[in-house]
């Protein structure tokens, strides 16, 4: 393997051109003297120089597949600055999901109550009881039209679904 030529150069006359007149990294190997453009990264490495960055990406990067370690980075900034919250995220669903029983569950604040249980709520103005169940008249569980919504009591609901009993019920 051909040994590599030592990276020499003067560090300001390095951060006037690389910094202060943003010349490209080409021009800056011919100026040195150097063989490639690893040899200005090793150079700004070891006298621990900023990559310039052009719209949070490095520049030394443009036109090229970003490295998942930068990736990571910018969607780190992304998320803190919001720009990938809810509507703005290409993978949004519109803020609920339904769940393994066939119920809708919907994002509020970072929890996903039942929706049809959320509407009785907002509806009563209060919170409902743990022996309170919201029924769906037409038995459909993606229907939370509050005109079809009952409350009931636990027994009174298992006796409307297993009229027989729950030993007997269909």
């Amino acid at each position: 393997m051909p040994k590599q030529k030592p990276i020499v150069g003067d560090v300001n006359e390095f951060k006037r051109l690389y910094y202060d007149e943003v010349k490209p990294t080409a021009f800056i190997i011919k100026h040195f003297g150097w063989n490639n453009d690893m040899a200005v990264y090793r150079f700004m490495d070891r006298n621990k120089l900023e990559r310039r960055l052009i719209k949070g990406v490095p520049a030394w990067n443009l036109g090229k597949k970003t490295p998942l370690s930068v990736r990571k980075k910018q969607s780190i900034v992304a998320i803190k600055q919001g720009r990938f919250r809810k509507e703005r995220n290409p993978m949004w669903k519109g803020g609920f999901y339904i769940d393994k029983d066939g119920y809708r569950r919907i994002n509020i604040l970072g929890k996903y109550p039942l929706e049809h249980r959320h509407l009785m709520e907002k509806y009563l103005n209060r919170k409902l009881k743990k022996s309170e169940c919201v029924h769906h008249i037409d038995d459909d569980r993606l229907n939370n039209d509050i005109s079809n919504l009952a409350i009931l009591t636990r027994s009174e609901h298992m006796k409307l679904h297993h009229p027989k009993g729950r030993k007997f019920g269909t």
